[in-house]
């Protein structure tokens, strides 16, 4: 039997402490040729994926917060994200850099792959989610004055603001 007494447990509003450091992160990229400019590695990323994939980030935020309004007159009620495609099309990508990077023998070419797919998710999140918050707005302001005052428009603010 241990001596040590009972498990330790983290009281309600006391928060257990982490040790956090920062790092720098190197990624080998020297047997890539540079871009254009002659400083950074370019990378291009398909017009049809990209475009679905503001789509399907859209519909998902929107899902995931629970607005299901339109600003817009006379538009559709949103659809949900297609998921499975999206996945799927995702995954072909991922598989096309990974083949590539096999057949000529360097992995810097799906490590840069990689980040530039991770980079352009992170901007498009944040872009599509400033998209529905200008959406939510104008649907709010679309109400009416009377309506902007009201207890639910400052329901619906403080949910988005959260």
């Amino acid at each position: 039997m241990s001596s040590q007494g009972p498990p330790k447990t983290i009281l309600a509003g006391n928060f257990a402490r982490v040790d956090l450091k920062t790092y720098a992160a190197e990624l080998p990229l020297g047997t890539l040729t540079v871009g254009v400019d002659n400083i950074h590695h370019d990378v291009y990323l398909s017009p049809a994926w990209t475009e679905q994939t503001r789509t399907y980030l859209l519909e998902f935020i929107r899902q995931s917060a629970n607005l299901n309004f339109s600003a817009r007159k006379g538009s559709k009620p949103p659809k949900g994200p297609e998921i499975g495609a999206w996945k799927r099309q995702t995954l072909e990508l991922l598989q096309a850099s990974l083949t590539r990077a096999k057949y000529e023998k360097k992995i810097e070419l799906d490590l840069l792959f990689r980040v530039a797919l991770m980079k352009f998710l992170t901007q498009e999140i944040a872009a599509e989610f400033a998209n529905l918050l200008l959406e939510a707005k104008e649907w709010i302001r679309s109400r009416g004055e009377y309506f902007e005052r009201s207890e639910q428009a400052h329901v619906m603010k403080a949910r988005l603001a959260d």
